[in-house]
């Protein structure tokens, strides 16, 4: 199933005035899928701008990923831990989150690293154990 949800008006290679709708397929799908978040048990939020949870009237009533038990936060702009925490109390399921390549800054109120200084690096990459 598709369906037209935009038009899009450009000049040809000739200079004709010319239109096209933009079609999204399978939307119906997806949207049906995402009704269901209860179902989710990954989610991928690697190299996106992703950020913080907040502010917190996104999350309304008791919004939550009850079965995600997969988080991975790779490369994304998450950089306070206190972030990190308010996700991770959306998901009460979470087994697993990957923060490789982010830009955390160390617990505790530490700031950034210093501009032109090292990255600070992990050893070995290590998930992240979470227990109730």
């Amino acid at each position: 199933r598709s369906e037209a949800v935009d038009a899009v008006d450009f000049v040809d290679s000739k200079g004709r005035d010319k239109s096209m709708a933009v079609e999204f397929i399978g939307r119906y799908g997806i949207e049906q899928r995402q009704q269901r978040l209860e179902g989710f048990v990954e989610l991928a939020l690697a190299e996106t701008n992703f950020e913080t949870r907040y502010p917190d009237d996104l999350w309304q009533d008791d919004w939550c990923l009850p079965n995600l038990k997969s988080l991975w936060l790779d490369k994304s702009l998450i950089c306070e831990w206190p972030d990190v925490l308010a996700v991770c109390e959306l998901c009460p399921q979470l087994e697993w989150l990957s923060l490789a390549k982010t830009r955390l800054r160390p617990p505790g109120g530490g700031g950034p690293p210093p501009p032109g200084g090292p990255e600070p690096r992990l050893g070995q990459r290590q998930p992240l154990q979470l227990r109730a």
